[in-house]
């Protein structure tokens, strides 16, 4: 059985993030045909509420994690149960020059939850790290995905701050042993013309889907775009 998963960063920072409700409502009404969910910058609770109310049907379990001065703004909605979850806050944080965006408040870190599929247990996990310390937010998760891991198929995505090219990246498909859903793919899903929050400049593909491919081999997996 195919699994359908989403990573998206919601941009819900009030103050600083534009018309956050009616771009929520929008995205509920696209996070439905999807099996597992993980977001980031879900700030606020009644934001999380409001998607809890608007998913309850087609994807009823749900798990938003609370750290920093402002939460960790990451949640997952699964149309699967939850059996467990663990919720960890990096032990490096944001600089102060990321005070204007408003993250230095947060409790940026990893939420991972064991999910009981039809396939089996799955340890899914979505983060969102700071760009200015990355590397050392990266080499933690790992260490704590490869510790929770287990026989579980892993399930790895967020908002990472980080192109494929930098060496935070190589520690999960090298460290983990994680293979990058979109490697390979030609479309292009950031910096559209569409997209009216879109900043013109150089497409550069910061989120991602990794998943473990020594307990789901890729004769059974199928990545569509």
């Amino acid at each position: 059985m195919a699994l359908k998963v989403l990573t998206l960063n919601v941009w819900g920072l009030h103050i600083f993030a534009k018309r956050i409700r009616e771009r929520l409502h929008y995205i509920s009404q696209e996070l439905e045909g999807y099996d597992i969910v993980g977001l980031q910058e879900v700030w606020s609770q009644d934001d999380y509420l409001f998607l809890v109310e608007r998913l309850r049907r087609i994807l009823p379990y749900s798990f938003r994690s609370k750290s920093g001065m402002i939460g960790s703004g990451l949640c997952v909605f699964s149309r699967y149960p939850i059996m467990a979850v663990h919720s960890q806050q990096f032990t490096t944080s944001g600089a102060l020059r990321e005070l204007t965006s408003g993250e230095v408040f947060s409790g940026k870190g990893m939420l991972s939850c064991r999910i009981m599929t039809p396939n089996g247990p799955l340890l899914f996990v979505t983060t969102h790290t700071n760009g200015c310390c990355r590397e050392s937010q990266m080499y933690e998760m790992t260490k704590l995905i490869d510790n929770y891991r287990g026989n579980d198929l892993v399930v790895l995505c967020g908002d990472f701050n980080t192109g494929d090219t930098h060496p935070a990246y190589r520690l999960i498909t090298t460290y983990l042993g994680l293979k990058d859903a979109f490697a390979g793919c030609s479309v292009n899903t950031c910096n559209l013309g569409s997209n009216i929050y879109t900043k013109r400049v150089r497409p550069a593909r910061i989120d991602f889907i990794f998943y473990s491919s020594d307990t789901c081999p890729t004769s059974q997996m199928e990545v569509q775009v």
